[in-house]
């Protein structure tokens, strides 16, 4: 029952990128609160929502990791980790066709979220009012305010075979990131669990480690045969245009819906590592 509820999860939330979750890909410990999924297929219409005329030819994500203690969710942040993110595109070779139908499949996706949007409030059992109904918002706000985000290793590879001589070459231009999390702080950007739901002032911390841009101007296409360690490390062969890079993101979020013209809802702070930028002349 856990497992068919989380893949229905899954399907209807990141079913614009990855293939159907089954329930046997699943690997979940209820006791526990843990729920890993691997290996997850990425749809070939995954960039769509770029607009742009490309399409997806291979990709994958190695794992979707889910952890939350059930019996302490007003104490314990919810954690999600994605890791082993990989995707190669190309150019789309019949772009008014294709356009057509990822217009079509688009509608059809639209379609069918709203209809599995009001078959979940038909289903929804009516909330009694007052301490019930006070008490799950409190938590679900509490939950949403404490949510812990991990993304690791992540490369995504634009592949251009017509501007090369040989049909197993392309130009790519590729993006790796190797960790991104997002989690709650205290004023000192320290991590912190918050459990006044009621703070007027919410802190959020962003950290970014080596991201880096290349661009091979004559490069061996990928495939999901190639070594994972090209994929996710820092491979000589790459020719960076913009060289690994770290930082941080500071974010402060005023939540009282009182207007206070004298203090900004929203505050940010960015801060990068000396960011670099080299161009070849074949580049």
């Amino acid at each position: 029952m856990f497992e068919g509820l989380v893949a229905k999860l899954l399907n209807q939330y990141l079913g614009e990128f990855i293939e159907n979750v089954k329930t046997k890909d699943l690997s979940a410990a209820v006791w526990s609160g843990e729920v890993s999924l691997l290996n997850l297929k990425v749809k070939t219409s995954a960039l769509d929502f770029l607009n742009m005329p490309i399409r997806v030819i291979d990709g994958f994500i190695g794992r979707i990791f889910l952890k939350a203690d059930w019996s302490s969710l007003g104490s314990k942040p919810v954690t999600v980790v994605i890791e082993n993110i990989f995707v190669i595109a190309r150019p789309r070779e019949n772009v008014s066709a294709e356009a057509k139908a990822a217009l079509e499949t688009a509608i059809h996706a639209k379609i069918r979220k709203l209809s599995a949007w009001q078959k979940f409030k038909l289903a929804s059992p009516a909330m009694p009012e007052g301490a019930s109904a006070s008490w799950t918002e409190k938590l679900a706000t509490k939950i949403v305010n404490n949510l812990q985000i991990s993304i690791k290793n992540v490369h995504i590879r634009y592949e251009d075979p017509s501007v090369t001589s040989k049909a197993t070459t392309a130009s790519c231009l590729g993006v790796c990131l190797g960790e991104l999390k997002l989690f709650t702080t205290n004023k000192d950007w320290e991590y912190e669990f918050l459990t006044d739901i009621e703070a007027k002032t919410l802190y959020k911390r962003l950290d970014m480690k080596n991201l880096a841009v290349y661009l091979n101007t004559n490069s061996e296409q990928l495939n999901q045969s190639t070594d994972l360690d090209y994929y996710f490390h820092d491979n000589k062969s790459f020719r960076h245009i913009i060289p690994p890079i770290s930082g941080f993101m500071r974010l402060t979020m005023e939540t009282d819906d009182s207007p206070d013209l004298k203090k900004p809802k929203l505050h940010l702070l960015l801060g990068l590592d000396s960011l670099g930028l080299t161009l070849s002349e074949r580049q």
